[in-house]
């Protein structure tokens, strides 16, 4: 017997069809539970989500994967898995990759670095590798919608990096770059899109964009962005999109008004919790020092791990990112800075020439965030971060890489706010904590 319909979903049709446009059918669950997954008991189950410090609620989740394997990724999709080292899914990727593979909507909370971009990433191409391939002018398939422009362009950075070989166009459509080159993209076709709440609605008042196509949608750090004012443009967006949509929520925590906007949006949805916050597999040291001492120190530490890989330097200040960079430069080091002050041009060159190099790159704590610091072997915080949700966030994005790393933090006799969570967090990643 089919259940009735709540006020609420009768609200959004109403909103909906005084004009709509016809929609292609597509089928949501494309999920086949491996033999392995199915022996699980209800007790194994339960342990696993322990030992993660995971909650799961919402009507009959699927049991959280092991291994990729169990996903059922087409092949090329898992060997590109296989040739970056994405070895096993991380606690986050284990339940929300099946639950999206389900067809269910999602919302997810978890800390910064626990591998949440891939658990909404993987399942998407997935998807779009078993649709039927966009006709023209039929795109997108699926839209990410992100916070800032530093978030978005790190997302879209990510999606290229695996989607290359796949056959998938992502158009990245954020403020600071051409809007003839990113119309340009739409035009050729683009499965997904990733872009901010106001540039994709100033791109829908621009263009024709058709949405016929578009059966998942993301919304990335949704806490940061009602928090920053976007509930109104994220609503705009959601009811033009079919109510048979996938809708994928994804934050570092949920509060009373997201939980109130995910009521509205989302049909019967599994929420995921993930309660650890400690950065695990990075071997972290503290140092305290005089302030005027810290530039010495850093040229000192450059030396010895120059040869060791990449080394990125996180400063709070875009003066002193400049500064630093032009010191580094000076000694006889390569080195390149990025922050705020730099076009996304700019910013995507720099990158580049990281990724491209044994190099060094000087970026400030927002600069740093379109960035994934899994491409650094030593991390330097020369600036402390004024909390430990900072703190995490620029560590944060390594803990899904399984190779261990080095950050180093400079704390200055000022900068004693630092110490408490900075010892909270040594503490619970079974650090040795200096007595200084």
């Amino acid at each position: 017997m089919q259940e009735m319909e709540t006020a609420e979903e009768q609200e959004r049709k109403g909103e909906l069809e005084t004009d709509f446009f016809s929609v292609l059918p597509f089928e949501k669950n494309i999920y086949q539970e491996s033999p392995e997954i199915s022996h699980l008991s209800r007790q194994d189950v339960s342990l696993n989500r322990l030992k993660w410090a995971m909650e799961v609620k919402g009507k009959d989740p699927p049991k959280p994967i092991l291994e990729w394997i169990h996903s059922g990724f087409p092949d090329s999709l898992s060997e590109i898995l296989k040739n970056k080292d994405y070895l096993h899914p991380t606690p986050i990727q284990s339940q929300t990759v099946p639950a999206i593979l389900s067809g269910r909507d999602v919302i997810c909370s978890s800390p910064t670095g626990s591998g949440e971009a891939l658990s909404f990433l993987l399942p998407v191409l997935a998807f779009i590798l078993k649709s039927p391939q966009l006709k023209t002018n039929e795109g997108p398939i699926c839209l990410i919608l992100e916070p800032t422009r530093e978030t978005a362009f790190r997302t879209h950075q990510q999606i290229v990096e695996l989607s290359s070989k796949l056959g998938i166009r992502a158009s990245g459509i954020i403020g600071g770059m051409q809007v003839r080159n990113q119309i340009e993209q739409l035009r050729n076709g683009a499965e997904i899109i990733v872009s901010t709440p106001g540039r994709f609605l100033d791109l829908l008042t621009e263009t024709n964009l058709c949405l016929k196509r578009l059966s998942h949608v993301v919304l990335d750090e949704a806490d940061r962005m009602i928090d920053m004012g976007f509930k109104e443009q994220l609503q705009t967006i959601l009811k033009m999109v079919r109510l048979d949509r996938q809708t994928m929520i994804f934050s570092s925590q949920q509060g009373r008004e997201l939980e109130i906007f995910a009521a509205k949006f989302l049909t019967k949805p599994v929420e995921i919790t993930i309660k650890q916050r400690f950065v695990s597999n990075f071997e972290q040291h503290v140092e305290v020092l005089e302030a005027h001492r810290k530039k010495d120190r850093l040229l000192q530490i450059i030396a010895e791990w120059n040869q060791e890989g990449r080394i990125m330097i996180v400063v709070n200040r875009r003066q002193i990112c400049a500064e630093l960079a032009n010191v580094i430069v000076v000694s006889g080091f390569q080195a390149v800075a990025v922050h705020g002050g730099r076009s996304l041009e700019e910013r995507d060159e720099a990158v580049n020439q990281y990724k491209n190099k044994q190099g060094i790159m000087v970026a400030t704590s927002v600069g740093s965030r379109g960035i994934d610091s899994h491409l650094s072997r030593l991390i330097i915080n020369f600036d402390v971060p004024g909390t430990m949700e900072a703190y995490i966030k620029q560590l944060g994005r390594s803990e899904m890489i399984p190779t261990t790393k080095t950050a180093i933090t400079f704390v200055t006799l000022e900068e004693t706010h630092a110490a408490s969570y900075l010892i909270t967090l040594l503490a619970s990643s079974g650090q040795t904590i200096s007595p200084n």
